[in-house]
């Protein structure tokens, strides 16, 4: 968010290189959005992220989001740098 724009642009062409997959927001969706919500202290953007992850059976992420380093949200994250590595 704050790192500038060269440092964002670093950041999206290493996203790019991944193999992403998008998910459809449905209610189903939303419902857990909101559940995560309530019982998280994820912003609304992440508990969609992680809803997201819950609906595709996923335990992992990619992003530089340290709140998502909270064990008891029961995914691992990984940054984009690691992640690209891993691929390659």
């Amino acid at each position: 968010k704050h790192a500038g724009k060269e440092a964002a642009l670093a950041a999206g062409e290493a996203l790019l290189a991944l193999p992403l997959s998008f998910v459809d927001f449905s209610a189903s969706l939303l419902g857990d959005v909101h559940l995560l919500l309530h019982r998280t202290a994820l912003r609304p953007r992440d508990a969609i992220h992680l809803a997201s992850l819950r609906l595709r059976g996923l335990k992992e992420i990619v992003s530089e989001d340290p709140d998502f380093d909270d064990t008891s949200l029961g995914i691992r994250r990984h940054p984009l740098r690691e992640a690209a590595r891993m691929l390659h």
